[in-house]
């Protein structure tokens, strides 16, 4: 008798693992991971029918296919999220310890190192948490979710469409920006490397877009209003 159950319990556990469902290992097997360098854009179609415009600098890790229960993405840098409406599986974005998560809407994240993540959501609801904190925010159209590492706190906000959502259309919008936050997006935006010699003390407060211009044509236009020269060998940038 216990020979017979030994057999038939090893039968029926051979006959579980070879009728398993595939859909329900996809979502911790078969990653992909798209990466983009400094100076690249590029969009995504996830295979739900997500669409995901990734910025420059920026890294998305998903699943080939999502499980049945959920889909699940992870984040590192920037992007803009289309998510396919299902309410049976909730889309997740994982930002380290901040999960933003969704049914059908379009949001942006912004989660560059050493930055404030911001969660800015455009159409739908969204609900931002901290994985391993009670915070626990829920957003409107127009407004925003904010998580200071140095605060280690979710606060609500709102924000200003334009100026958060302009990069994906190819634009960058500078509001009284100051020397460091101008050359810190030309290094992301355009993949180069940027150094200073003869710091001078003036005061930039940079107020204009960037649009359909190469390097060399913002720079010319930058240099009389701000008051250096500059010079361009590969992807170094020297501004004297």
């Amino acid at each position: 008798i216990a020979a017979s159950f030994l057999i038939i319990a090893s039968l029926l556990a051979t006959y579980l693992w070879m009728t398993r469902e595939p859909a329900a290992l996809s979502d911790d097997s078969a990653w992909v991971v798209m990466e983009n360098p400094y100076g690249q854009r590029s969009t995504i179609y996830l295979s739900d029918g997500t669409e995901v415009v990734l910025n420059v600098g920026s890294q998305l890790k998903y699943p080939e296919q999502f499980a049945k229960n959920n889909r699940r993405v992870m984040l590192q840098g920037e992007a803009f999220f289309r998510v396919a409406e299902d309410t049976t599986r909730p889309f997740k974005v994982v930002v380290n310890n901040i999960i933003t998560q969704a049914l059908g809407t379009s949001f942006n994240i912004k989660a560059f190192p050493g930055e404030p993540m911001q969660v800015s959501l455009v159409t739908g609801k969204v609900q931002v948490h901290h994985a391993q904190q009670h915070d626990k925010v829920f957003l409107l159209p127009g407004e925003c979710a904010i998580y200071d590492t140095l605060k280690t706190a979710l606060t609500r906000g709102t924000f200003d469409e334009t100026m958060i959502l302009a990069w994906k259309d190819g634009i960058i919008y500078f509001r009284d920006a100051d020397q460091q936050t101008i050359f810190k997006e030309l290094e992301k935006w355009y993949g180069v490397k940027i150094n200073t010699v003869n710091t001078s003390h003036k005061v930039w407060k940079y107020t204009g877009q960037l649009k359909d211009m190469s390097l060399d044509q913002f720079l010319e236009t930058l240099q009389f209003s701000m008051e250096f020269k500059y010079h361009i060998k590969d992807k170094q940038v020297t501004i004297e």
